[in-house]
């Protein structure tokens, strides 16, 4: 599938649609009054020893105004693999922008049409970059190599009208995969063993494998078990709005981009530092501690 020149043709040619729109939305923004409550938090990259860590610290760094903005421009175009962050975890940059306009409307459907476009994206992937995730995967690295498919697929954030008040708190985010046989952990266990046979350490790799194994084929009270991950604390954005009816309205959005606030002046407040536990304390235990394996009751 990853040799499928019209997939990849296609798939490319949707990518630099996407970008074309961002970079003329930009131009318009770029025409918009700042407002002083315009403010982005620039969140350093975690650490390997970070993911799951039982506590955690983060330390945001602030940016007002025309730095904002600049940094909320450049974020809209950063969809692509930073080595220097772990794994393939896209950027996060929470915030609002405010701005004062005469071409609200013409902001609004071009966020539209950038947001529909990421739709079609994702619906092509999924019918015609592959039947597994692997697959798809592949055809996407041939497409736009380094490409990191959910920062390219998520939305731009547009605030509804008549925004009143605009918060920010931490979240804790769990990775949760669907209940499965032990027969399918099990094998997934023994292809790990098959897949470090040239590993210098191979012998305590394996050791330690068919521990796991044993723990699990030795679990008696259910068949079915899950992959329970922590992951990082999230930032969220508690937004309050009145809506055409005048009639007081909540929202809450994971705050992987900053808001779009446009020809409103609400209360805006800070995004604190976070310390404290990275994620609620789990009462279970796991049969496998390495893969975060929990039995489904």
């Amino acid at each position: 599938m990853a040799g499928n020149s019209l997939v990849t043709d296609h798939i490319r040619h949707q990518y630099q649609n996407v970008l074309t729109h961002i970079t003329l939305l930009t131009e318009v923004l770029s025409d918009a009054t700042l407002h002083s409550k315009t403010c982005v938090y620039f969140i350093p990259s975690p650490k390997k020893d970070d993911i799951g860590a039982t506590e955690q610290k983060v330390i945001t760094e602030q940016f007002h105004g025309q730095q904002a903005f600049v940094k909320y421009a450049s974020h809209l175009m950063n969809m692509k693999l930073n080595y220097n962050r772990v794994g393939l975890m896209s950027v996060r940059l929470p915030g609002c922008i405010v701005i004062q306009t005469k071409d609200e409307k013409e902001i609004r459907d071009r966020i539209w049409m950038i947001n529909n476009l990421k739709n079609e994206f994702d619906d092509y992937v999924k019918i015609h970059a592959g039947k597994t995730k692997d697959e798809r995967f592949e055809t996407i690295k041939v497409a736009v190599p380094d490409l990191v498919r959910k920062a390219f697929s998520r939305k731009i954030l547009l605030a509804p009208s008549g925004v009143t008040n605009a918060s920010f708190s931490w979240s804790h985010s769990m990775s949760i995969s669907k209940p499965q046989h032990r027969d399918v952990w099990d094998k997934r266990l023994e292809k790990a063993l098959q897949s470090k046979l040239n590993h210098p350490d191979y012998d305590n790799w394996q050791t330690a494998v068919q521990m796991e194994r044993k723990a699990l084929l030795q679990k008696n009270d259910t068949d079915y078990f899950k992959i329970k991950r922590p992951l990082r604390v999230v930032p969220i954005m508690n937004v309050t709005y009145n809506n055409d009816d005048q009639e007081k309205k909540k929202t809450t959005y994971v705050a992987h981009s900053p808001l779009l606030i446009i020809n409103n002046n609400p209360k805006v407040s800070s995004l604190k530092d976070y310390h404290g536990f990275s994620r609620k304390k789990n009462e279970e235990n796991p049969v496998n501690d390495r893969l975060h394996l929990f039995p489904c009751y």
